[in-house]
């Protein structure tokens, strides 16, 4: 079974996911709430394949981000949910690779040397 059937029966009136559904996006916006009361930021993405379940998971986090976020927050904070593409999958893969090839060079030398001393070998040039 993957992601769409879950998806799918989901939304065809399967009783057992409607509910797992709905806890999940209730816990979803208690975490949610959490963050935002500390960081405090203008915008949260949400984003993953786990985005096409829509209003199964989003309407009772928004609930709950309504019930939790503290009324003396500064500004609101947009949440942002992107439409999922299949192409994102790639994307997010790209970026990946993209981030270790444009690393700090200090970086990457602390990264070798914190890794030689996990080995029990001494810091040395290479």
């Amino acid at each position: 079974m993957t992601i769409d059937d879950i998806i799918a029966a989901a939304q065809n009136g399967e009783t057992a996911l409607i509910d797992l559904y709905a806890r999940t996006g209730h816990m979803l916006g208690i975490g949610i709430a959490n963050l935002i009361s500390i960081f405090n930021p203008a915008r949260v993405i949400i984003s993953g394949k786990g985005t096409e379940a829509e209003g199964l998971l989003f309407d009772s986090m928004n609930r709950s981000l309504a019930t939790y976020i503290s009324g003396d927050m500064d500004k609101p904070v947009e949440i942002v949910i992107p439409q999922w593409k299949k192409t994102d999958t790639a994307r997010g893969a790209g970026v990946l690779v993209l981030r270790e090839i444009y690393k700090f060079p200090s970086k990457r030398v602390h990264e070798k040397s914190s890794q030689r001393t996990e080995k029990g070998q001494a810091d040395r040039p290479e």
